[in-house]
């Protein structure tokens, strides 16, 4: 439970990847990617439920298998190449018979460097600014991006930041991107917003080495070499 209302972390695994085929199953560490989401909720010791929701039954089939898992099976619609993160939410909650609003963690495995120390770190930090009602987590990135330019219709180069080129770099906030390794945020919230609550959240800070997102086998390759 987080603030009166149960923790529900949901791990969505689709079986079809055109950039690496079957990555959720593959094994890192000795742990398929799935399992490590899996584990990250369970060992936080802050979340109520782990969903893994999926179209594939080898997936499903591997997540029945997985200690205190529960295997959603997603409708048609999402499970579609076409459906988005919310749709996929969205989906779970519509199969749930009470009303409550629960808090979801929504957690990919292809974020395998993700921990259990990550996940309660962020539930507590949440927990300790209460004027903030959404989590992200987010790496560092250049602060040169303030500086990129692009290739407008007539030919030239524009800037995508024109009022920051003449800033100094020192004034400037650090800029961060989300990394897609964690997102707390209230289901009323996002249904409410249609999308996930991210502009305005508060960030949680993960190094690049945490934050590798695996979606080829050069992203694989990497992780197994942090692992």
């Amino acid at each position: 439970m987080f603030q009166g209302a149960p923790v529900v972390a949901l791990i969505p695994a689709r079986g079809g990847s055109k950039g690496l085929p079957g990555k959720n199953l593959m094994s890192l560490g000795g742990k398929s990617l799935l399992q490590r989401a899996a584990d990250s909720a369970r060992d936080s010791g802050l979340v109520d439920t782990i969903v893994v929701t999926s179209d594939d039954e080898a997936i499903l089939d591997h997540a029945r298998g997985l200690e205190s898992v529960v295997a959603h099976r997603r409708s048609d619609a999402a499970a579609s190449d076409t459906a988005t993160a919310v749709e996929v939410v969205e989906d779970y909650l519509s199969s749930r018979t009470d009303d409550v609003d629960p808090w979801i963690v929504y957690l990919q495995p292809t974020s395998p460097l993700r921990t259990a120390q990550h996940v309660s770190d962020a539930v507590a930090q949440l927990g300790e600014h209460p004027d903030f009602t959404s989590l992200v987590s987010v790496t560092p990135v250049d602060p040169k991006i303030y500086w990129t330019m692009t290739i407008a219709e007539s030919g030239g180069i524009q800037p995508l930041f024109p009022d920051l080129l003449v800033t100094g770099r020192q004034q400037l906030a650090p800029p961060v991107k989300p990394n897609g390794a964690l997102y707390v945020f209230r289901a009323s919230e996002m249904s409410a917003l249609g999308r996930f609550p991210v502009t305005g959240a508060l960030p949680f800070l993960m190094t690049e080495d945490e934050s590798v997102d695996i979606d080829t086998q050069e992203d694989f390759d990497r992780a197994q070499e942090l692992v």
